[in-house]
């Protein structure tokens, strides 16, 4: 009566006092989660950055590699024997210019013979059609050289710092297959492009 409220709040603020939590928490929570989604995307470009940084870093020993190969012999190679067997032999080479070193337990600690003898001679026979692509299309060693730091990058900074326990000789195989289906794919875009055109007349 008289307009003196017993409990000291006016209407409006017994209104207020009502209202229900749930708002003021979901506008919280939907505050957390701007700023959850803010630092993952700085992070995302962080790591982007960190990834063409140590790309580039490592594409400068892959230049020397890659003005060799791909920059010299590529273009005799597959001039004399064709687009195919130019590249296959080109992969041979570079695979086995390395086969201390693999034996050595490089890249494969687990099973250096096999890795030196094998694995790493197909897997730079199918990853030379890829940088041949590369190198053909755009008629310039630099993206092999980009290409060939990124892949120096995954291996030594993620490849080599996972636990493979007892899968390791596994996981080698399924690395090896994804070069597979990068040459064939490589070769079909070689193909459709005939980038190779300028190099040799000869169907392979």
């Amino acid at each position: 009566p008289g307009g003196v409220h017993l409990s000291g709040q006016s209407p409006m603020d017994r209104s207020q006092s009502l209202r229900p939590p749930y708002r003021r928490s979901t506008r919280h929570q939907s505050r957390n989660l701007q700023r959850v989604n803010r630092r993952s995307d700085i992070e995302n470009q962080d790591y982007l950055i960190t990834a063409v940084v140590f790309s580039v870093v490592n594409g400068i020993p892959a230049f020397g590699e890659e003005l060799g190969w791909r920059g010299f012999l590529q273009r005799r190679l597959v001039s004399y024997y064709g687009l195919v067997p130019g590249i296959t032999l080109l992969g041979l080479l570079w695979g086995f210019w390395h086969f201390p070193l693999i034996l050595s337990g490089y890249n494969y600690p687990d099973h250096p013979v096999l890795g030196a003898l094998v694995l790493f001679p197909l897997t730079t026979v199918f990853s030379s059609f890829f940088l041949a692509w590369l190198t053909l299309y755009s008629r310039s060693l630099w993206p092999a050289v980009l290409a060939h730091g990124c892949v120096n990058t995954f291996y030594g900074n993620v490849v080599s710092e996972m636990n493979f326990s007892n899968n390791r000789l596994a996981a080698d195989m399924i690395i090896l297959f994804i070069w597979l289906l990068t040459a064939a794919a490589s070769y079909s875009l070689l193909r459709q492009t005939n980038a190779y055109a300028h190099l040799t007349n000869r169907s392979s």
